[in-house]
């Protein structure tokens, strides 16, 4: 089994292209690989767990060893990388977008990026264009299943093939399944059916273990004659899978056995002297030796040109792109990978000390960034930004102010909005719009005082026509779906008032202002921001919390079980037809002060399109 076999680089070639085309968006074929090319992540794992179980059968196998060749194998390129990646962001980022690779660095120390990033982000959003080090999650990813072979083996080695195919099918039934078992924190519904975590990728990983098992029986080796077909089967496979699946929001799903299945095929050919057209061929094989170096490389090379390109590129920079992609990734493998993994240029003790060295320098840079300590070139620029435009009054928040005491005995219709910051918002949109007042009288609560009957707005509560929620949900404990259903029972049974269900506020990627990095990433003047506004507005799109959809979804079916009226803020701070949110007006005036707050003028401009929409529908 130690024979090469050239077919495993070949298809960690066509892995790693496809990611990379993905990752470029090169359009082949109506959108092949540029809409489907992240499954070549599917590719790698298979192989990975193919090749490293198969290490375990290997009579001279020892723990030390494993980890020693596993550690010359991942870490020198990985820490090249790591610091030529923060060289250059000290130069590109943007401050905060700079904490965040500190982030990401401190959690690759730790070999838990994947775990940040299942936090932080959604692997589809546009704000991963500003993480240089998203694609480490898989190298996380791949230590973890390291952890959990050795501890299998250990444990199991005398049942192993049982062992294994339990696991296979638990982390299966994770799969389809794991969308039931949802955690709520902080607005996020963290599902552990999730594009990062291992939970529902180690099937993919034991497929490959499944096929070094095979393999290693010989009673399976004699029937070479079948095996021929598997890797043309295979290839077809892997290619329908590129034809069929498309970027979703739900994946790993019931069609990435297509790719698994695939490559799981070829492996199983085990063809060490191939002669296959595309298989054996050897451009194919020499991209596939050096496939770690081009997947390192790839994602922080294209992050820093999009970073500078205002996030699109045309096809002459997606071509240098690709060229210096290859070269970067070239020199590392011949001038890192090489000495150090089949070279051993240092002797053991040698090896580890100096990376463990390194390891901690890694880490101690992580927290310099993270503690600010250290920050990146454009820090200084903040402030000058700042002082350019000082009408937009970027990182203040403005004194808001609503109006109380409004219900009156008129005959308008009475609306108390219990929400938290961002139902305070819609009230401040509704009061400021003056053909809304001759309507409607608005008041305003805080939301947990409107469930708590300790402190309930009584009089309000008596007065009102209708009662809204406007919150966000703020994860277990507090501003629940739950906390929804308890007020719906209390002013429709207790106070006999209509309820009506508003959805989440849209939120964009940012920690500071999504207005202020724009203006900075395009070095904007004064004068040039109106002619930018259109431009601005797609920003804040693309800039769009998935997870925000995922809230409203949630929303809406409460609202359906309850029979309640449900308004989605989305229709009037977005333009769904348009790709645009509402960031600023046609004048660009400033319609958010922070992540989804609303500036005094945001109020107002947002007022008028509920008036002008007739958004508030109340039936």
């Amino acid at each position: 089994m130690k024979n090469y076999n050239p077919e495993i680089d070949s298809l960690r070639a066509i892995a790693v292209i496809s990611v990379i085309l993905y990752h470029t968006q090169i359009v082949i074929f109506d959108n092949l690989l540029s809409k489907s090319g992240f499954i070549g992540v599917d590719i790698f794992i298979v192989i990975s767990g193919f090749v490293i179980t198969k290490l375990f059968f290997y009579k001279d196998f020892s723990y030390f060893k494993f980890l020693e060749r596993r550690s010359r194998r991942l870490l020198p390129a990985f820490l090249v990388l790591i610091f030529a990646t923060t060289i250059f962001s000290y130069f590109f980022l943007l401050p905060q977008h700079f904490v965040n690779l500190g982030q990401s660095i401190i959690a690759n120390v730790f070999l838990i990026s994947n775990f940040l990033f299942f936090y932080q982000t959604n692997y589809w959003e546009f704000s991963v264009l500003t993480k240089p080090l998203l694609h480490t999650w898989t190298l996380s990813l791949e230590v973890q299943f390291y952890i959990f072979i050795c501890i299998i083996f250990l444990l199991f080695k005398k049942n192993i093939t049982k062992t294994i195919i339990i696991f296979f099918f638990i982390s299966m039934i994770l799969l389809f399944f794991s969308e039931k078992i949802n955690l709520n924190y902080n607005l996020r519904e963290l599902s552990l059916n999730n594009y990062f975590l291992l939970f529902t990728r180690l099937w993919e990983f034991l497929t490959g273990s499944l096929v070094a098992i095979i393999l290693n029986n010989k009673k399976y080796t004699k029937n070479f004659k079948v095996q021929n077909y598997f890797n043309n089967v295979g290839l077809i496979i892997i290619l329908l899978s590129f034809l069929l699946i498309q970027t979703p929001k739900d994946y790993p799903n019931f069609l990435t056995v297509l790719p698994v299945l695939g490559t799981a095929l070829i492996l199983l050919t085990n063809n060490k002297h191939s002669s296959h057209i595309i298989l054996n061929h050897s451009f194919l094989i020499h991209l596939g030796k050096m496939s770690y170096s081009l997947y390192l490389w790839h994602f922080p090379v294209l992050i820093f040109i999009l970073y500078n390109s205002n996030f699109e590129l045309n096809i002459l920079e997606k071509t240098f792109s690709l060229l210096l992609i290859y070269f970067l990734s070239l020199g590392s493998y011949k001038f890192v990978e090489i000495p150090f993994f089949k070279k051993n240029i240092l002797t053991r003790k040698k090896f580890f000390a100096l990376s463990t060295l390194l390891m901690l320098a890694t880490l101690l840079l992580g927290i310099l960034i993270v503690n600010k300590t250290l920050n990146p070139k454009l820090a200084s620029k903040y402030g000058q930004t700042i002082n350019n435009f000082p009408h937009y009054n970027f990182l203040q928040a403005p004194k808001r102010n609503l109006l109380i005491n409004r219900f009156t005995d008129s005959k308008k219709i009475k609306i108390l909005i219990c929400g938290d910051s961002h139902g305070y918002d819609l009230a401040l949109a509704l009061q400021s719009n003056q053909s809304l007042n001759q309507r409607y009288e608005i008041e305003f609560e805080m939301f947990m005082g409107c469930v708590d009957k300790n402190s309930l707005p009584v009089e309000k509560l008596k007065k009102t026509d209708y009662v809204l929620s406007s919150i966000q949900l703020g994860g277990k404990g507090y501003n629940t779906y739950d906390d929804i259903k308890k007020l719906n029972k209390i002013v429709t049974l207790d106070y006999s008032k209509k309820f009506v269900m508003v959805g989440a506020t849209t939120e964009f990627q940012t920690d500071t202002d999504l207005l202020l990095n724009y203006l900075m990433i395009n070095n904007l003047k004064k004068n040039d921001v109106i002619k930018n506004t259109n431009n601005i507005n797609q920003f804040f799109y693309k800039n769009k919390k998935k997870n925000i959809e995922n809230v409203n979804k949630n929303l809406i079916q409460i609202a359906s079980d309850l029979n309640v009226t449900f308004l989605d803020k989305s229709h009037y701070i977005c333009k769904e037809s348009k790709k645009i949110c509402y960031g600023v007006d046609s004048k660009a005036n400033k319609n958010f002060f922070d992540y989804s707050h609303y500036t005094n003028h945001g109020a107002i401009f947002f007022g008028n399109i509920i008036a002008n929409t007739n958004w508030l529908k109340l039936n």
